[in-house]
């Protein structure tokens, strides 16, 4: 009568749950740029030689700023701070308002390269 049991069902269903456990977890680790960014439009970021060290994970530790609609390279907008040893200015998040990627100090076991 029926044409799949309920035990493939839950396999399935099971698989389905697996899966997006996986891709929420991916998607939380850190990144030094943007995800889905060309590495290649991102210039390395300078900080001062005397600057303070910056509270981790939440003052920012510089920014990238993006032209709308333009294919060009970013320009880094350096912060009154730097990281600190055993932390990295990785990405946070995106301010489309101010059109910047705001840049903060992370954990540097945290960092996470795309590999394309």
């Amino acid at each position: 009568m029926y044409l799949i049991s309920r035990k493939s069902i839950n396999s399935i269903l099971c698989a389905i749950l697996i899966s997006t456990v996986f891709q929420v977890t991916v998607s939380q680790k850190r990144y030094v740029i943007p995800p889905g960014m060309d590495e290649s439009r991102f210039p390395e970021p300078l900080w001062d030689a005397d600057a303070p060290n910056c509270e981790p994970q939440r003052e920012p530790c510089g920014f990238y700023t993006f032209p709308v609609g333009s294919r060009s390279n970013m320009k880094w907008v350096k912060s009154w701070c730097k990281c600190g040893p055993g932390y990295f200015c990785g990405y946070h998040k995106t301010d489309t308002k101010m059109r910047v990627y705001r840049q903060v100090c992370q954990p540097s076991n945290e960092a996470f390269a795309f590999e394309d």
